[in-house]
């Protein structure tokens, strides 16, 4: 059992006002400390000017637990909205342990040492019973070079589901992104290994098909994340048979659809082709995948998804909060509304704690042909774990 309890502020410049205003929203249900059982960690997303008046370091250090986040764009909490805000939600429980985890990806920049995520975790994990660790949610920075699916296999390889964002979301904002115990990094990896008497689930959302236009190709020849050739011909054939303009960087709005050969599903960008004419994706793609090109991202294509994934996220029985991320894309392609923000406001506010902030990349497990879970990335999706 967890309990929850979230947060908000838009006082980006008095930090004795930010902290006193969360300190009153996490005092709601009584004296904070009494609130709070023997496992707690707080989850936080905030806007960049937060970390550069100082206000996200004092509020970090004013919580006592430990924290884990990123700098993001917009976020909100139950009633509670803003594109420049600061929102933190507390998880507690005296059944389920909450280890916080700095993993310095230094080795892996610097030597190739892809073996950095398992060290970490084996080393933070190496107290807990044999498959006690039922989640981990972590907040990767962005680094070139390094993709998503990296992050998402390496704790698939220990055993464990892995949700949470590319941290990114702030376009203009170049500065460490990553947070750990109110301190920013752009080179490290926070992460909470969950585990006990916990079992989380997961929710992301589905897109419409685009009708009209050749349904699937075959990936045939693919390296990481260039796609070379679909269905035995250069990628550029199949992406002119779809009508895709692939030279008026449309990667930001139209979604490709990914059904990988062990069944799960996920979208990915395209930044075009490269001097080869291979098609370059944000995320890797397997050989024998089907791709698909499905609706550019509308309000309405946006909007409808979002309400789908919350409906079925809200309607799970047994849980006491949900955390979820939406891709940047639907915030850009919005406007930098709060549509999205409103619509999930509406249909929570009243009904559990969550928190929702937008991504630069979604990692959250989705089922394979037999029902297991896969630890994989997303693009242009709204991802929700259930807690």
């Amino acid at each position: 059992m967890i309990d929850c309890i979230n947060a908000f502020t838009d006082e980006i410049d008095d930090v004795e006002s930010a902290v006193r205003e969360i300190k009153k929203q996490l005092s709601a249900k009584g004296r904070f400390k009494d609130f709070l059982k023997e496992h707690s960690v707080a989850i936080v997303a905030a806007h960049k000017e937060f970390a550069e008046s100082g206000v996200l370091r004092e509020v970090c250090r004013a919580l006592p637990m430990n924290t884990v986040g990123m700098i993001a764009a917009s976020s909100s909490v139950n009633g509670r909205m803003s594109s420049m805000p600061l929102s933190a939600l507390v998880l507690t429980s005296s059944s389920v342990r909450m280890d916080a985890v700095l993993c310095d990806l230094a080795p892996l920049i610097e030597e190739g040492d892809s073996s950095v995520i398992e060290k970490s975790y084996k080393a933070a994990s190496a107290d807990l019973p044999k498959d006690a660790a039922k989640l981990v949610i972590g907040f990767t920075p962005t680094i070139g070079g390094i993709f998503g699916d990296f992050y998402a296999a390496e704790f698939a390889e220990c055993g464990v589901p892995f949700f949470g964002s590319n941290a990114g979301a702030s376009s203009d904002y170049n500065g460490a992104s990553v947070l750990f115990n109110g301190e920013l990094y752009s080179s490290a990896l926070p992460y909470v290994i969950m585990s006990g008497d916990f079992s989380p689930s997961f929710f992301v959302s589905e897109l419409p098909v685009r009708r009209g236009q050749r349904a699937k190709g075959r990936v045939t020849s693919v390296s990481g994340n260039l796609l070379k050739t679909v269905d035995g011909a250069p990628a550029k054939n199949f992406l002119d048979e779809l009508g895709y303009d692939y030279t008026n960087s449309e990667g930001d709005s139209f979604p490709f659809r990914i059904e990988h050969p062990d069944g799960s599903v996920v979208y990915r960008a395209s930044w075009g082709l490269n001097e080869n004419e291979h098609m370059v994706l944000a995320g890797e793609v397997t050989a024998g995948s089907l791709i698909s090109l499905d609706m550019p991202l509308s309000k309405d294509v946006i909007m409808d998804a979002a309400e789908s994934v919350v409906k079925e996220a809200a309607a799970a029985e047994g849980f006491s909060c949900l955390l979820m991320f939406a891709c940047v894309s639907h915030l850009n392609a919005l406007a930098l509304s709060k549509d999205e923000l409103e619509l999930t406001d509406s249909l929570l506010k009243d009904k559990i704690p969550y928190l929702l902030s937008y991504s630069d990349g979604e990692y959250c497990p989705v089922p394979d042909k037999n029902g297991e879970l896969v630890n994989q990335l997303h693009n242009y999706s709204y991802i929700v774990c259930a807690m």
